[in-house]
């Protein structure tokens, strides 16, 4: 059985939604000028062409892939590219190291200040209840709507270190995370993360955007 592909819902690094942005998948290591055909079958009789686009949803067709090696770009409906390519990524199901791969679970993109890709680190993360936080692991982002008003709490765990929670109000609230860095929240926008270099950072710090999700 061939490998699926299931892309994220397409939203910017400023958490806009990006309706019929674009996701072309190449060939890997040959910086993105070489395309490389996907399937909409696991059986890999029915060529769905080198892209796939999102509908006005931000919501991309899964697609099944060769046993290859991708790269794999999006690009805005105007052509813009955004900052979530992938080389390599492995078409018999293995990861990749860049931002659109998904798996079951929703995750959080980590990455050193202004370089998406570097320092990426995995979480899971369910509203009101706990974050994992694990180093060195594929990784994408899920979504939902927050009221502006609403007030809520989010436990917090760190791999290896002590549990803490989170409580977040109207207007900016800050809360520590064990060993991490900390938490702002603006309400009604995204939660913005802090920090100290670790794993394999080079900045002096790192952010990352997480749009909390339900189950």
């Amino acid at each position: 059985m061939s490998a699926i592909f299931l892309a994220n819902q397409a939203i910017n690094p400023f958490g806009v939604l990006e309706s019929g942005s674009i996701i072309r998948f190449y060939l890997a290591g040959t910086n993105f000028t070489t395309p490389l055909n996907v399937f909409s079958d696991d059986d890999l009789t029915i060529d769905a062409g080198t892209f796939i686009t999102a509908d006005d949803a931000g919501l991309f067709p899964p697609v099944y892939l060769q046993a290859e090696m991708y790269a794999i770009r999006m690009e805005s409906a105007l052509g813009v590219i955004l900052p979530y390519d992938i080389d390599p990524y492995n078409g018999n199901g293995g990861s990749g190291t860049g931002s659109l791969a998904v798996s079951v679970d929703r995750h959080l993109v980590f990455s050193a200040m202004g370089v998406l890709g570097n320092n990426e680190k995995l979480a899971t993360a369910i509203l009101g209840k706990t974050m994992n936080f694990q180093a060195n692991n594929t990784k994408n982002t899920g979504m939902c709507d927050i009221a502006p008003t609403a007030d809520f709490s989010m436990t917090i765990k760190q791999e290896g270190a002590t549990v803490i929670t989170a409580n977040f109000t109207m207007g900016n609230r800050v809360a520590t995370m064990v060993g991490v860095g900390v938490i702002a929240f603006q309400p009604n926008q995204m939660l913005t993360l802090h920090g100290p270099a670790v794993a394999d950072a080079t900045a002096a710090d790192f952010a990352f955007s997480l749009y909390l999700i339900e189950p």
